[in-house]
């Protein structure tokens, strides 16, 4: 639940000054999270909910809780069809044999 230089308040940042809305899920460090930025963003209670009617899916932790995920059902849940993998953690093929677009942060570009 550490998130002194966390990646993704970098990300929340960023996103949120262009006008994105952001809503996330982390099972550790919500609570720390609300605690330093407050409401800038939305706080989901499961990874199901955050998912519902996004845009894309921006995955910028390696919690056990998401290394197995269901890509139909993320399929079904989002509104927008774009995964983007911060740690690298998911099979391409995998996400992209959903139907989903897949960028993995650093991996370079895919076709």
């Amino acid at each position: 639940d550490d998130i002194r230089e966390a990646p993704a308040l970098y990300m929340i940042e960023e996103l949120t000054r262009r006008g994105a809305e952001v809503v996330a899920f982390d099972p550790e460090a919500s609570d720390n999270v609300r605690q330093q930025i407050g409401g800038v963003i939305q706080y989901a209670d499961s990874k199901e909910s955050a998912l519902s009617g996004a845009d894309a899916l921006i995955l910028m932790t390696e919690w056990q809780h998401f290394r197995s995920p269901d890509w139909s059902e993320i399929a079904e849940a989002l509104k927008g069809r774009y995964v983007y993998d911060g740690r690298n953690i998911y099979s391409p093929e995998a996400v992209e044999g959903a139907g989903l677009v897949y960028h993995g942060i650093g991996r370079g570009y895919r076709s």
